[in-house]
């Protein structure tokens, strides 16, 4: 789970209502869905950059942080209507676990244990003054979020404030990401429901 700054979707990623819908063979089908262009409507592409992200912390059902991130995430905002806009963020890269509880809260993962990251979100249509800070296309920089396993990341920017005053609205429409660590398993941690877990 990615640390996003966004208390409705800490409270969503740890809740494991919905499992029944999600089937272990779907999730990089609805990745794909979820978080294809079309998914934000028609507009204005106003935001097409990407940023390096190094030590993110990443959170299980557990309410444990068992691994850190590296992560190449791609911020896209689209312009739909008068001072509305609509994002969605893909992420993409490889965790490192540390010893501990599982992701999915089923049991124990030792420290060192690498595999590869792939999912993002989609944001709910929400009003802003456009403000850039940050370029809005091409390559943002490296990221440092440097959190530790309580989960405080100071290094961590709210992304949307880089680029928007006066935010109403702001919400996730949807979130998944799909880990795979080969024969220690395979974890989809998503709106839908959470398939799946990552152990010794």
């Amino acid at each position: 789970m990615k640390r996003l700054g966004i208390s409705i979707l800490v409270a969503g990623l740890f809740a494991l209502a919905g499992i029944a819908t999600t089937t272990a063979s779907s999730p990089h089908s609805e990745i794909a869905t979820e978080l294809r262009p079309g998914a934000c409507g028609n507009g204005q592409v106003v935001v097409n950059a990407v940023a390096s992200i190094v030590n993110n912390a990443d959170s299980g059902v557990g309410g444990n942080y068992w691994a850190y991130d590296t992560l190449l995430r791609h911020y896209m905002v689209w312009k739909t209507g008068p001072n509305e806009y609509c994002a969605i963020i893909r992420d993409s890269g490889w965790f490192k676990t540390v010893a501990g509880a599982s992701p999915g809260n089923t049991g124990t993962i030792a420290a060192g244990v690498r595999g590869l990251i792939r999912g993002g979100y989609r944001t709910t249509t929400f009003t802003g003054t456009w403000s850039p800070q940050w370029p809005t296309f091409g390559y943002i920089g490296k990221l440092d979020y440097q959190c530790d396993l309580n989960g405080n990341c100071p290094g961590a920017p709210v992304w949307r404030d880089k680029y928007f005053t006066g935010i109403v609205g702001f919400d996730l429409d949807w979130w998944g990401w799909f880990y795979h660590a080969g024969p220690r398993g395979t974890w989809y941690n998503a709106e839908s429901g959470n398939v799946g877990d990552i152990k010794n």
